[in-house]
């Protein structure tokens, strides 16, 4: 019996007689108002332009991604250690290793860092009450004890890896909302 061959895009068809002469099949059911070969060249053009988008639209957002990390770490390099006690902390679990900063140059709290987590606190943190200190130092703890740093970190790469999937910028929208919330609770 003829062996008859399909391309993986199932354009291409050629059949194989028990002689081994290779004859082409007939393409009429499959042209589609259109001939083989040019539904072969826009399946040879299209997945290589394809992947150039992509490729483009993911080193854009690695970039931006870079660039707005170089742009914080310049701008948190200021920062003051602050090494007198805050009574607050004594109330929370505070872990050892975490360093705590003041800076002139940010108007909320932020934790940053995966391996060496810093908080960092408005200059002015010494003017809140006991109770919002309590409540912000709490805030950004939950952040660490969730390891929120870890999931932000893997909701990053998989914008830069799917930047043209609208569903990762809903799904990492949506996140982040949750985990404010959590934190908030």
């Amino acid at each position: 019996p003829p062996l008859i061959l399909i391309s993986p895009l199932g354009i291409r068809k050629e059949i194989i007689s028990e002689s081994g002469a290779v004859a082409p099949l007939a393409l009429d059911v499959l042209k589609f108002g259109s001939n083989a070969a040019e539904i072969a060249a826009e399946h040879q053009i299209g997945i290589p332009v394809i992947f150039g988008v992509w490729l483009s639209a993911m080193m854009f957002m690695a970039s931006i991604v870079v660039v707005s990390n170089i742009r914080m770490h310049r701008q948190l390099r200021g920062g003051c250690l602050i090494t007198s006690d805050i009574p607050e902390l004594s109330t929370t679990a505070c872990p050892p290793h975490l360093q705590i900063f003041s800076l002139v140059s940010i108007r909320t709290s932020l934790l940053i860092g995966l391996l060496r987590p810093r908080l960092y606190l408005p200059d002015d943190w010494s003017k809140w009450t006991s109770e919002q200190r309590r409540s912000i130092l709490a805030h950004e703890l939950a952040h660490y004890y969730n390891r929120d740093l870890w999931v932000l970190g893997v909701q990053t790469l998989a914008l830069i890896v799917f930047p043209l999937n609208p569903f990762i910028w809903l799904l990492n929208r949506k996140l982040s909302h949750i985990r404010e919330i959590r934190c908030d609770e």
